[in-house]
């Protein structure tokens, strides 16, 4: 009987195993925990409809580029995609970037991104706009989809302190 039960323990052990491999197959590559950058929680947007994921995902220097997906919005604490920063889904907002808490690794000073986005890249087919007001309003600085740059040419370098993408200019 010991036997019996030994099996059925296992048995209920690998189907446990089988089904959340089965899952994670078809899951996302952040949802998983098996890529370097981690899921950074963060306020959505006042007013502002988010998407399932709209949370930002933080990622630390030396990606450069590489550091932002298609379908998503990259903030980077250098020019030229450079230290650390954020990416956001499409649909993605925050409202006050003093609650996205940069970790070791991101550039960011004094411990926030509140006034820290150098440039961006928009791999998005959205709109996006930063403002310098928490809450958006403001004067925005609109990146339509599919451009990336840096904020020191636009008079922008280190104003962001809010994105959206609802009533960009």
């Amino acid at each position: 009987m010991n036997g019996s039960r030994k099996n059925r323990t296992w048995s209920a052990f690998a189907l446990i195993v089988a089904l959340g491999a089965a899952l994670l197959a078809g899951a996302p590559a952040w949802a998983t925990g098996m890529t370097s950058p981690e899921i950074a929680m963060s306020h959505n947007g006042v007013g502002q409809s988010s998407g399932p994921f709209a949370a930002p995902r933080s990622f630390v220097a030396g990606l450069g580029w590489n550091a932002c997906s298609p379908g998503e919005l990259c903030l980077f604490v250098e020019v030229d995609g450079g230290g650390g920063g954020f990416a956001w889904a499409a649909n993605g907002a925050t409202s006050d970037f003093r609650t996205l808490v940069c970790r070791s690794g991101q550039g960011c000073y004094p411990g926030t991104f509140d006034n820290e986005a150098s440039s961006w890249w928009n791999r998005t087919g959205q709109t996006f706009c930063v403002s310098d007001g928490y809450n958006g309003g403001n004067p925005d600085n609109t990146m339509p989809p599919g451009t990336r740059g840096n904020f020191t040419t636009t008079g922008w370098n280190d104003r962001p302190s809010s994105l959206g993408y609802l009533g960009c200019p």
